[in-house]
């Protein structure tokens, strides 16, 4: 994936709010997203007190896991690659199970910033 550069405008920004999100909005579809650190979202996609993916679990387990799922949507599997997804489904399953619940703390200020007035630029 590639890595979309700020404007000098948004870095400004992105500097004065320091630690929280930045809302920004898309101007043509008037979608809102929230820019936060990447170690700030690893805690939202991961759950509290997490670490990194590591043991039973993967980034290179989870990739594969999308592959498959992208591909059995996309043209279909076969009933070996269904047994693979399933094992890596269940897998997950439990990997999410042991990591916790969802950071409700991060959630909500990024709930906030969602609700606050988005940042345009011309």
């Amino acid at each position: 994936m590639m890595i979309a550069k700020l404007s000098p405008e948004l870095v400004r920004e992105l500097e004065q709010v320091g630690d929280q999100p930045l809302p920004v909005e898309n101007p043509l579809t008037k979608r809102v997203y929230v820019l936060v650190d990447t170690q700030e979202f690893d805690v939202v996609r991961r759950g509290p007190g997490s670490v990194p993916l590591s043991g039973s679990w993967t980034e290179s387990k989870n990739e594969r896991r999308c592959a498959l799922i992208r591909k059995k949507f996309s043209q279909g599997i076969d009933s070996m690659e269904a047994g693979e997804l399933n094992k890596l489904q269940d897998e997950l399953s439990n990997f999410r199970k042991q990591a916790g619940p969802l950071p409700y703390d991060v959630i909500d200020t990024l709930q906030a910033a969602l609700n606050s007035p988005a940042t345009t630029t011309t």
